[in-house]
């Protein structure tokens, strides 16, 4: 209402707004009292959708709402596809509109009802229609910024696939170098729904891996790279040529699933025997499980040359508290921090063709140049992380296996972080 140019609500203001739309040609598509509703369609196209909603959490417990809604077509009952058991509700259809019984509604509480669509015919037409508004061809990317293509570095050999599968009982020498798996089923890890078993299996896998030729001389690495709270699900057991594996047993899904275990001795004759057992049976069978059960997590093999030389990363080292609050702190020293923070430059000429960082305790988080890395192992390839002209930022959560979190502050001591150049 315009009072003196002035506009001004009043209690008729509901039956204004519907004189203006009506008077623009524009239908109405609901009547109702104490509740908003609308009318939806589903994504599908089939079904015409009438959601129906007391928007709000102040007021009397329960309200009785009228509703009606615009409906060019006869029907004579709709489904509550929100209520348990998905009830058929009765209503009344006259000249274009349909009425629902009436109904209590609670603070905040929302009912759905469906009915097949008024022009069933034109479901998959407009479906289409819609579908062509979302489907579109994406712009070619410029060479200048698709990802490179990243090759295996000939030190890795990644042990995802490959791996032979019994489940149920097996001989007790199955873990053992030389073990006859031929009838055993070929599979790639993954979780027991990916590989076909049931969750309650008790599955083992074995796995030989020949050890290149080029590797004599060099550190061998077996690692276990898992995100956070996944790996093997629920617990397991590893062996490395027969041997129980030096790591934490059993395997279990936590914050510190990943691991990095030496087996340079065992890969002296030129193979490594893997044999890995996945329990799946819950201990309390009546709770529900939290994942689903298998391995969520991938092995590698990577060997690692003798260190040419090494460059401490001396600082000058920070610790934060928040981002950009940095208070000056040394390796060795105790410390208060969410993350430490440091920069360095590159000799023009490196002493050797690839560079590592290292440390003595797990690396874990590394952001280095705003390239975020979960490293579970005390030493990690940066050669194409790394400027080689200009500076290098980094920044550091060490030996923390949980997600990164700005809040979470630890107070540890500063652990010593090196360049290591290798070829």
């Amino acid at each position: 209402r315009d009072d003196k140019g002035v506009w001004v609500n009043d209690k008729d203001r509901s039956a204004l707004l519907d004189e203006f739309l009506t008077a623009l040609g524009i239908q109405r598509d609901s009547w109702a009292s104490n509740v908003w509703a609308e009318l939806w369609r589903s994504k599908n196209g089939v079904y015409d959708l009438y959601p129906v909603a007391r928007v709000t959490n102040v007021g009397e417990k329960t309200m009785t709402a009228e509703v009606s809604l615009r409906r060019p077509t006869p029907v004579r009952e709709l489904v509550e596809v929100s209520a348990l058991g998905h009830p058929k509700v009765a209503v009344a259809w006259k000249d274009g509109k349909l009425t629902l019984p009436n109904a209590d509604y609670g603070l905040m509480q929302s009912r759905v009802y469906i009915a097949p669509r008024a022009e069933i015919a034109r479901s998959a037409l407009d479906w289409f229609q819609a579908q062509s508004r979302i489907w579109r061809a994406l712009p070619p990317l410029p060479p200048l910024v698709k990802p490179a293509v990243l090759s295996v570095p000939e030190d890795v050999i990644p042990a995802a696939e490959g791996w032979s599968l019994a489940v149920g009982d097996v001989d007790v020498t199955w873990t053992e170098p030389g073990f006859a798996a031929a009838a055993w089923k070929p599979v790639k890890l993954g979780t027991f729904t990916a590989l076909g078993i049931p969750d309650e299996s008790l599955a083992r896998f074995r796995k030989e891996i020949i050890i290149p030729p080029s590797w004599k001389g060099r550190s061998v690495f077996l690692d276990f790279i898992a995100d956070w709270s996944w790996g093997v699900v629920p617990q397991g057991r590893l062996w490395i040529d027969g041997q129980p594996a030096g790591v934490r047993q059993p395997l279990t899904a936590s914050g510190d699933s990943s691991f990095s275990l030496e087996v340079t001795e065992q890969a002296k004759d030129g193979k490594i025997t893997l044999a890995l057992e996945v329990d799946g049976r819950l201990k309390e069978p009546a709770k529900p499980r939290p994942r689903p059960a298998g391995t969520t997590g991938i092995f590698l093999l990577r060997s690692e040359a003798s260190p040419v030389s090494t460059t401490p990363l001396a600082g000058p080292w920070f610790a934060a508290r928040d981002v950009g609050v940095l208070t000056p702190v040394k390796a060795g020293e105790k410390a208060t921090y969410t993350y430490l923070e440091t920069k360095f430059t590159l000799p023009k000429e490196w002493p050797a063709r690839r560079v590592f960082l290292g440390s003595p305790v797990k690396l874990q988080w590394i952001i280095l140049n705003n390239q975020v890395i979960q490293a579970s192992m005390k030493s990690l390839d940066i050669s194409g992380l790394l400027r080689r002209d200009g500076e290098n930022v980094l920044r550091w959560i060490p030996d923390y296996p949980n997600v990164p979190d700005i809040a979470a502050v630890q107070n540890r001591t500063v652990p010593e972080l090196n360049l290591i150049w290798k070829n």
